[in-house]
């Protein structure tokens, strides 16, 4: 945003706020430009997209080091903390639920206070994203687990309730010249700050991946569906 905002001679302002309320400045225009937000078609209702990705997530469950839990169907009856407002949150939600499992979700205001609550023990398991998640575990003592959910990817939020598309152009313009050259600001931040190379755009095996993966829990589903159906006509 700085590196930006220098070329255009913006000046900035920045506001610290958890994220369902930085969500919500941003709806009423008390914000103008909100970074890392996970794009989708309900989002861009309420706010204006930049076109170009900055960068590309998932979400995986993190637990405490002693634990079982290695994959979605150890999450039944699980505390489990996820971001409240998030783009995980409904999705998380309805795959759990074509899965049939009832974990008890823990809402929280930032991904801190999820792997806060694991550490305390407070919850069994926290849904976060992979940036965040691969920087903090160690600190807090936790463990990746192979569970992967909700790939998405990340842009720049701008309000609504203001003509924002020049602005927008403009940021598509500087994140694209950035990515364009692999000595910029933006390779340099995310070596700092990421722990992967290649996070600007989901690779091809990865959406093929998860496309397979969702369609095998649409057909499990059913599958479990089917079988409990006809349980329940031979126990009658």
């Amino acid at each position: 945003m700085d590196e930006i905002a220098s070329k255009e001679n913006w000046h900035l302002e920045y506001v610290k706020c958890d994220w369902q309320e930085c969500l919500l400045m941003l709806e009423e225009g008390k914000l103008d430009i909100m970074p890392d937000v996970a794009y989708s078609k309900e989002r861009e209702k309420h706010f204006r997209f930049n076109k170009e990705i900055v960068l590309s997530n998932w979400s995986v469950v993190f637990t405490d080091k002693k634990s079982k839990i290695s994959s979605i169907l150890d999450l039944d009856g699980k505390r489990t903390a996820l971001l409240e407002h998030s783009i995980q949150q409904v999705q998380v939600q309805e795959i759990f639920k074509l899965f049939g499992l009832k974990p008890s979700f823990i809402f929280t205001k930032n991904y801190e206070e999820a792997f806060y609550l694991v550490q305390s023990g407070a919850v069994d398991a926290a849904v976060v994203n992979k940036h965040f998640g691969e920087r903090q575990k160690d600190r807090y003592n936790l463990k990746e687990t192979p569970i992967l959910l909700n790939p998405a990817v990340i842009k720049f939020a701008l309000t609504n309730t203001i003509d924002t598309r020049q602005i927008a152009d403009k940021i598509d313009l500087h994140v694209k010249e950035l990515k364009e050259d692999r000595e910029s600001l933006y390779y340099k931040s995310i070596q700092k700050w990421l722990s992967t190379k290649e996070v600007f755009n989901i690779p091809h095996w990865l959406k093929a991946a998860f496309a397979i993966a969702i369609l095998f829990v649409v057909i499990l589903s059913a599958a479990v569906a089917f079988f409990r159906y006809m349980l329940n006509l031979k126990t009658k």
